[in-house]
């Protein structure tokens, strides 16, 4: 039996699978300090010392029936109903969680703790309907009019296959596109680049890299958002360029220390 956890939890899943362990191998029919020996040899260390400070007179010790009832009393203190029922309906599916875990958590808590009797399985229902994390099998179980317990599990389960073969499909899609894509770069020799984009508000727009040739700074490529677009040069006095950028300015300006130059070696 394992001894961290759930205790109560563990003893209960430790006893079902003994006593089926006892009628499958007819130990159930054998002697009863045979059938005692058998359970002090597989419950494990931890769980045989404790049972050997329970309070118990020799006779009971040699029932099998009042060997376990005592275990049993042990693991399993008196629960607070109330408190039990709370944590039922405050159970959700967790992350991770397939909807077959859930329903058995769910059963698990309601059988053994919660005491619901002949409303078990309408309040599991109820609670697989509003604990689920399938938003849209959720709305499926909430239209149908006579939902009982096996149609909620149903339609749970199913939905969470249909999301599953639609996430694995949609994997495939995406797959198929991006050799489509990869295969039509491959034929139409690359994608162009486009040179000196930025984005501006949230819209691309297209720039010039170096400086404007007309006004010597940086715009659209349009001939009409550049500021020296109909403008007459104060240099040469032609249009649509500013004299910072005019080129007979920089004609005249080599010309000019070229003659400084001239001037000095004959100095």
């Amino acid at each position: 039996m394992a001894m961290k956890g759930d205790l109560p939890q563990n003893w209960a899943f430790f006893r079902a699978q003994y006593e089926n362990y006892e009628i499958a191998t007819s130990l159930d029919k054998k002697d009863e300090a045979v059938r005692i020996a058998t359970l002090m040899s597989v419950m494990g260390r931890e769980c045989f010392r404790i049972y050997q400070h329970i309070d118990m007179s020799g006779e009971d010790r040699k029932d099998i029936a009042k060997v376990l009832d005592a275990l049993q009393k042990h693991f399993e203190p008196t629960r607070n109903v109330i408190y039990e029922r709370f944590k039922f309906n405050t159970c959700v599916q967790e992350q991770g969680e397939t909807i077959d875990q859930y329903i058995t958590k769910l059963k698990q808590m309601a059988a053994t703790y919660c005491k619901f009797e002949q409303l078990e399985n309408e309040l599991i229902r109820d609670r697989l309907v509003l604990g689920a994390k399938d938003s849209s099998a959720k709305a499926r179980m909430l239209r149908e009019p006579n939902l009982d317990i096996q149609k909620a599990i149903d339609m749970c389960r199913n939905s969470e296959i249909a999301n599953a073969q639609w996430k694995t499909m949609n994997n495939e899609l995406d797959g198929v596109a991006a050799v489509n894509y990869t295969s039509n770069e491959k034929k139409s020799g690359g994608s162009k680049k486009k040179e000196g984009l930025n984005k501006n508000n949230g819209r691309t727009k297209e720039y010039f890299k170096e400086s404007c040739k007309y006004c010597g700074g940086k715009h659209k490529r349009d001939k009409k958002q550049c500021p020296a677009y109909g403008e007459t040069c104060n240099n040469c006095k032609k249009k649509h360029h500013f004299a910072r950028v005019c080129k007979q300015k920089v004609k005249k300006d080599v010309h000019a220390i070229m003659e400084e130059q001239s001037s000095d070696e004959s100095l």
